[in-house]
């Protein structure tokens, strides 16, 4: 579910990597802005699905070569779907035509595009172009003044080459092109001083050849495991020292034509997880066009030198290690935002007479933001009051559907599920809770009431009750998936609605002894997920509190049974000796406890002497 208060701090931080307070009320620019953070947020979770539970189990000792590759490849193709579709390219495929990077921002291409082109008034507009660059981005009137001279220099040739082909006004592509070749060439060839080629780089630089692309990406990929591999975790000096070169050495190839710094970002934060560190932001938001903050400072030099990026990096570091970065609001806001996007754009196909523009300014219109607020307080009414207009035309649009084909009892529950997810997605829980319940009743009429398929219904139940702030009921759609569950032993779904039920059982804030009296029927009746998830949870509120140690004491004995039974006798080890540091001082409950340890070790001893047959 696209829900970013739902997700692990490793993705939570990045999905600030853009900046909605600069809200953008038209269409194009408003889908847009959702693709890149639902982008952004599929690399993230590609990262914690699939990388670093690989780094866990295997060290990153087992990474190869061909496998970082294949993992950098990977995040592009999510994070740059929707900016490389844009330009009509694919992300995860390495860039075929040479690419330019424009220091101060893509979008700074037009200004050069057009200083090229003035055909009529070149001196006049390179003039203005020297005052007003330099200015905005903190560059000196002499960097800008060499780069209009290189300019001009072969916009001269390539006028002559052009000759009786150019319009007075303007559009003179094949002039643009030809002044950036010839610059590139120049560059690449020696035919610039030491002094024009620093200041070229300050404001455009060319890429590698492509052909050269593939080469240096094994080079990169070789010197990156070789330093990742010997990464002292706990001397975060040399570990910023290392990744500020590793960011950097990735964005100089610049392998894609896109998000390469997205991808480096990403890459750089999977490697600091790896060690034992927390993910970083290098950019917090409003620092986009804002020449004074660190982030930009360090990036004007980091041409010349890492240094100050890998102070900046190790700052980072020290913050997040200590208060990492968290605005709630934001994550509302960039959420709200998406899911009137994605709403808009489903209710676009089913309903072309829905106009996007009239709708966000009937929200501008109508919206009621009360004075004084904050622009971020003020953007989330805004997107607040756009929900429940939504909601209204929504209603109006899909009455029909609702009524003839959405809750039909005929449909396939396999179907009724994904469509229950679909509004899931879109924040209409009750539409789900109402879909999900068809679908289980679907279900067990096809196969009875114990199947893989039910158990995800009651899970994702459990979600659309919680979401929907019905914590009771979102308890109870989890008891239900875990009993199942347990019946058909599915590891992998078992670990995933432990953890919701868990969830659920905060935010429901049952009290502690009604739960652990309900734990131990749970433990008489074989429900051992359960009884541990609801234990968990007693000793959560226990431990806060002086005064429950024998309360604490007991949780952790009946703990050590349950483990006992599911047959992990480590935990179950853990878990007696933690209540026997806290019955030292009552023998009779001691023994008890080193009674059941001593059997615990005598069922570990068992399954040392007599193997199973495919040992």
């Amino acid at each position: 579910m696209y829900s970013i208060n739902r997700l692990t701090d490793f993705i939570h931080v990045h999905v600030y990597g853009f900046d909605p307070e600069s809200c953008s009320y038209n269409k194009n620019s408003f889908y847009f802005e959702t693709g890149q953070h639902i982008d952004l947020l599929s690399a993230y979770l590609y990262a914690q699905d699939h990388i670093l539970p690989f780094i866990k189990a295997h060290g990153i000792e087992k990474i190869t070569e061909e496998m970082l590759l294949k993992w950098i490849f990977a995040l592009h193709t999510n994070i740059g779907k929707h900016l490389l579709a844009s330009f009509e390219k694919k992300s995860g495929e390495y860039a075929i035509d040479e690419v330019i990077r424009w220091q101060q921002g893509w979008n700074k291409f037009s200004v050069i595009r057009d200083l090229i082109d003035s055909l009529e008034s070149f001196d006049a507009y390179a003039n203005l172009f020297i005052a007003n660059y330099s200015k905005e981005h903190n560059l000196s009137i002499q960097t800008c003044t060499i780069f209009v001279e290189i300019i001009k220099r072969y916009r001269k040739e390539s006028m002559i080459a052009l000759s009786g082909k150019l319009k007075t006004i303007g559009k003179n592509s094949a002039l643009v092109e030809m002044v950036i070749d010839k610059i590139r060439d120049a560059s690449r060839n020696g035919n610039l001083s030491t002094e024009e080629n620093t200041a070229l780089a300050k404001i455009m630089k060319f890429g590698i050849p492509v052909d050269k692309i593939p080469q240096a990406m094994k080079g990169f990929s070789e010197n990156t495991l070789r330093h990742w591999k010997n990464l002292p975790g706990k001397n975060t000096t040399v570990v910023a020292n290392v990744i500020s070169e590793i960011f950097y050495q990735l964005t100089h190839i610049h392998p894609f034509p896109n998000c390469n710094g997205r991808t480096a970002t990403c890459l750089m934060n999977i490697i600091l997880k790896s060690i034992g560190l927390p993910d970083i932001v290098l950019r917090y938001p409003g620092e986009r066009n804002d020449s004074a903050s660190d982030y930009e400072k360090v990036m004007a030099v980091i041409e010349d030198t890492r240094k100050p990026f890998a102070a900046h990096i190790l700052d980072c570091i020290n913050k997040a290690q200590h208060s990492p970065f968290h605005n709630v609001k934001l994550a509302e806001l960039i959420q709200a935002r998406v899911v009137i996007s994605l709403r808009c754009q489903a209710l676009e196909k089913i309903s072309p007479s829905f106009n996007f523009n009239k709708f966000l300014k009937q929200i501008m219109k109508s919206s009621s933001v009360p004075a004084g607020l904050s622009q971020e307080d003020e953007n989330l009414v805004i997107v607040r009051d756009g929900i429940k207009i939504l909601e209204e035309i929504e209603n109006k649009s899909t009455k029909k559907c609702t009524n003839d084909s959405l809750f039909s009892k005929e449909k396939n529950p396999f179907v009724l599920y994904k469509e229950a997810l679909g509004h899931l997605n879109l924040l209409r829980y009750e539409r789900a809770i109402s879909t999900l319940l068809l679908a289980i009743t679907g279900f067990t009429q096809k196969s009875g009431t114990a199947s893989i398929q039910i158990a995800k219904c009651h899970s994702a139940l459990a979600s659309s009750y919680r979401e929907n702030n019905q914590f009771n009921l979102a308890v109870n759609a989890c008891e239900s998936a875990l009993l199942i569950l347990e019946k058909i032993e599915n590891s992998e779904e078992l670990a995933l609605i432990t953890k919701k039920y868990a969830e659920c059982l905060y935010l429901h804030k049952q009290p502690p002894m009604k739960l652990y009296n309900l734990s131990i029927t749970n433990y008489k009746e074989k429900h051992f997920h359960i009884a541990l998830s609801q234990l968990q949870y007693c000793l959560c509120q226990w431990q806060t509190q002086k005064g429950n140690e024998h309360k604490t004491g007991i949780a952790y004995s009946t703990m050590a049974s349950c483990y006992r039974e599911l047959s992990n006798m480590d935990e179950a080890l853990k878990y007696c000796d933690l209540a026997m540091t806290i019955f030292t001082n009552n023998p009779e409950t001691l023994k008890d406890i080193q009674t059941k340890r001593e059997g615990i070790l005598a069922l570990v001893s068992q399954s040392i002497e007599c193997p199973s047959f495919n040992s």
